[in-house]
């Protein structure tokens, strides 16, 4: 089996300080873990790289603890943005309209809300060798759905100085995900802990593996748009709602798990958490481009309609009040069931009509026009 440096740097872990992580760690899987409400622990499972999203957060993870070049253009929200906007394509598209190279991210994840949001914002903020220019955000309503801090994935995006934010706003909702984020920033090594256990499951890595290439974040390297593109090439019709369309069932448990009954598009933790996030990216002088980014014809339908049309005139008011530039769902292009894979998720053909939009939208941008 072929191993990376990544075992060379675990050699030397076992420290004190390593000593200390372990009785940690044993207190709260047989201590803290038992008394502790199951739905306080949600999505507690740091070790399985299955997991939708797992491996989007992992490379954020590392990538924000040890900084690399800043970049122009950074890419955020969740995984329809992840799978819709290739960076790479965006990249190209966007050196040819404006005749010079601009560096372009996609720190979009599953998942992705306002909590995470604000927890990642603040990490570019901080550091200046991450904080963009602009900041793209395609959202749609889940995004500041209310009851969005049951969802404990922001914990893999948050430094240590974030921990006292958290417990001030959410009080101690996951206490082991507060372990976990305090033992993963203040041991040393730990990344590198965490990084041989990926390795192991994974398998093997090629000898010529790079992070900052193999993955969604810089490389545009998305497993389902990675097989589109050989399908494409193999001249293969891809997959869509109008050859594959979603069964009702399907579709309805779908909606059932992402807009609970009952819950709410505008929550009011989650609002405030978005404005005071776009504040901050204002004051640090980076421009928030703003999207209300279309959905599948099916899956509008059957999300829950009451409520949309205020949490649409919300949008379109804090943008104004923000100086943050808008862009409503109806100024995108048509997106048609052969653009979607199934009902949330673009396919090749529709990612490639989504980035070529944002394109446009920059353009517009960087060259001084109101997009």
């Amino acid at each position: 089996m072929v191993k990376s440096s990544t075992i060379s740097s675990f050699k030397a872990w076992w420290t004190p300080a390593a000593g200390l992580a372990l009785v940690l760690v044993l207190l709260a899987e047989f201590v803290l873990a038992p008394l502790t409400p199951p739905e306080r622990i949600f999505a507690f499972d740091q070790n399985n790289y299955e997991r939708p999203g797992r491996q989007d957060y992992e490379a954020l993870r590392v990538l924000l603890t040890f900084p690399q070049k800043p970049a122009d253009i950074a890419i955020m929200g969740s995984s329809r943005p992840r799978d819709g906007i290739l960076a790479p394509l965006l990249a190209a598209q966007l050196k040819l309209n404006l005749g010079r190279s601009v560096d372009v991210v996609n720190y979009a994840a599953v998942g992705f809300r306002a909590f995470d949001f604000e927890v990642l914002a603040q990490r570019l903020i901080a550091e200046p060798r991450v904080t963009p220019k602009v900041v793209v955000l395609p959202i749609n309503p889940r995004f500041l759905q209310e009851e969005a801090e049951r969802d404990n994935l922001r914990f893999s995006l948050m430094g240590f100085d974030q921990v006292g934010h958290e417990l001030k706003t959410h009080g101690l909702s996951a206490p082991l995900h507060l372990v976990e984020t305090i033992l993963s920033n203040g041991v040393a090594n730990l990344y590198a802990l965490r990084l041989a256990a990926r390795e192991w499951v994974e398998g093997t890595l090629p000898a010529d593996f790079k992070p900052l290439e193999s993955n969604p974040i810089f490389g545009g390297r998305v497993k389902l748009q990675i097989q589109d593109a050989d399908w494409l090439r193999a001249n293969k019709v891809l997959t869509s709602l109008e050859n594959t369309p979603v069964k009702d069932e399907q579709l309805a448990e779908y909606v059932k798990v992402e807009w609970p009954a009952g819950v709410r598009h505008l929550g009011e933790a989650e609002t405030s958490a978005f404005v005071r996030t776009l504040r901050r990216l204002r004051a640090a002088d980076v421009h928030v481009i703003l999207m209300d980014l279309p959905m599948s014809d099916v899956l509008r339908a059957a999300i829950p309609q009451e409520g949309l049309q205020a949490y649409r005139a919300f949008l379109q008011e804090t943008a104004a009040q923000g100086n943050i530039s808008y862009i409503a769902m109806g100024q995108f292009p048509p997106f048609l069931d052969r653009d979607f894979r199934e009902q949330s998720h673009l396919n090749r053909s529709g990612a490639t009509k989504l980035t070529q939009f944002v394109s446009v939208v920059l353009t517009q941008y960087l060259e001084g026009r109101d997009p």
